[in-house]
């Protein structure tokens, strides 16, 4: 015979769990604009509002059309990187010409996780962590199964090189 007590209470759990999902900014969306999801599977939300700002935007180099990248090119707190030349010392530029955050952060300061997955920070200018891009595997073991082909900055202070000394 079939519960329909316990049926309809599972059911219920789903519910509130897909709707809680549906609060919850996608990663793959905020990180590139898109969402390999198609046809309503990612249960995520996919908020244009909250994307990336464009690295080729940052640089100058961005050639979609007015309007058509799928990434920001409006800069704000929330979707910005951290200067790592201001962190280092040697940005030439002040803040207010300078396409990255100036922003300084003790010598121990972690990644935001939240930034580091999707390139975007709801916390914005509050966040304590840093806006980069880590390996959140050398973060956490201290070795990347990569090794020196890892292109993400590795864990550690602001003045923490990229790369471990051989």
């Amino acid at each position: 015979s079939v519960d329909f007590k316990r049926r309809r209470e599972r059911d219920q759990r789903e519910g509130v769990r897909r709707e809680e999902l549906a609060r919850v900014q996608c990663f793959s969306f905020s990180k590139t604009g898109y969402c390999s999801r198609t046809g309503g599977e990612c249960g995520y939300a996919h908020d244009p509002g909250k994307v990336g700002i464009c690295q080729a935007f940052l640089h100058g180099t961005c050639t979609a059309p007015e309007g058509c990248c799928a990434l920001s090119h409006e800069p704000s707190a929330h979707n910005m990187p951290t200067c790592r030349l201001y962190l280092l010392g040697v940005c030439d530029a002040d803040a207010a010409t300078c396409a990255f955050r100036h922003v300084r952060y003790g010598d121990t300061m972690p990644c935001c996780p939240a930034f580091g997955k999707g390139r975007w920070c709801d916390r914005g200018a509050a966040c304590t962590a840093r806006h980069e891009m880590c390996c959140d595997e050398h973060a956490a073991t201290g070795v990347c199964p990569l090794g020196q082909r890892c292109k993400l900055r590795l864990q550690g202070g602001a003045g923490a090189v990229r790369r471990p000394p051989a």
